[in-house]
């Protein structure tokens, strides 16, 4: 049965199924069985991914904030055990307690950022300021870029790759 209203229907509208994005990974997998040998297959959907993985990729978007808060009150945590004199030899910004972690952070958040421009793209919303995005603390890019996304989850995953 169509999803839409007959007499809006695009003429070049495909209502076939497709495999799951997350292919061997699928979590709501199909099994074959041909000449005795059992296959798990990933789901059929007209969708990127399946009902199944579109609802674990938005509990995931959902717990990013919380996770985001908790490696920073991580780092906060780890600098205050750090002990010993204080010694001043620049006036330039404090090296992060970890530059692993601080390079993940920026990596996270750039990701994130440039698929809500891509989102915001494709679903036609205001484009970012990137003179002003650049200058957000990291809570406020986390924030607004979770925000456009989860309104629009359903945009993010029907992306194509670049």
């Amino acid at each position: 049965m169509p999803r839409y209203w007959i007499h809006s229907a695009p003429a070049d509208h495909d209502d076939s199924l497709n495999e799951c994005a997350c292919a061997g990974r699928c979590s709501d997998p199909r099994i074959e069985t041909a000449g005795g040998k059992t296959t798990r297959l990933p789901a059929l959907t007209p969708r990127a991914f399946c009902d199944a993985d579109r609802g674990a990729i938005a509990r995931a978007l959902d717990d990013l904030p919380t996770l985001f808060v908790r490696v920073h009150m991580e780092l906060g945590a780890a600098r205050a055990v750090v002990g010993g004199p204080v010694v001043s030899i620049s006036k330039s910004a404090p090296v992060p307690l970890s530059l692993a972690v601080d390079e993940l952070i920026r990596l996270i958040l750039s990701t994130l950022v440039s698929w809500e421009e891509r989102v915001r793209t494709v679903a036609r919303l205001s484009e970012l300021d990137t003179g002003t995005s650049r200058r957000r603390r990291d809570g406020a890019v986390l924030t607004q870029a979770f925000t456009v996304l989860a309104a629009h989850l359903d945009v993010l995953l029907a992306l194509r790759p670049v």
